[in-house]
């Protein structure tokens, strides 16, 4: 399942917010049984000039009234969790557009903003943590701890 927003540009200092949208078609038997335009982000840009990707109202529903019979991986839903790439281009007044080398990624992923909800795991996810603490426990780079008061300033 794909919904695109497509390629979007932005540029500027203080450019107000564009939403970053896409259609979702749920196709049945070669029919369109159900379409909606799905929010994922907007953008925008501060007044320095740097981009701001922000999430979208992150709905989940079912065009076609699909149940819901799991957790994750229902038939018939979309939500508004999304990705995609960012390329930059500089342009420096008397002088042809640079594509700048490497790009970014960026991701709206599922709310986690209250204890009783949990990210959205999948089955692979598990298996590959397992296998590397079990199997590969050196790729488990240890990471201490950062509490409040170790990295505020006093």
């Amino acid at each position: 399942m794909v919904i695109d927003a497509g390629v979007q540009t932005r540029s500027g200092k203080n450019k107000p917010p564009l939403t970053l949208s896409g259609d979702i078609n749920f196709i049945l038997n070669g029919n369109v049984e159900g379409s909606e335009r799905v929010v994922l982000g907007r953008m925008l840009t501060d007044k320095k000039g740097r981009l701001i990707v922000v999430g979208g109202p992150g709905k989940s529903a079912s065009p076609i009234g699909s149940g819901l019979n799991n957790f994750a991986n229902n038939d018939g839903w979309y939500d508004g969790v999304s990705d995609g790439p960012i390329n930059a281009v500089v342009e420096l007044t008397g002088n042809e557009p640079i594509l700048a080398e490497g790009s970014a990624w960026v991701v709206i992923g599922p709310p986690s903003y209250a204890p009783g909800i949990e990210n959205v795991t999948t089955w692979y996810d598990q298996a590959l943590s397992v296998n590397a603490r079990t199997f590969s426990p050196h790729l488990m780079k240890k990471v201490p701890e950062l509490r409040p008061s170790s990295i505020w300033p006093k």
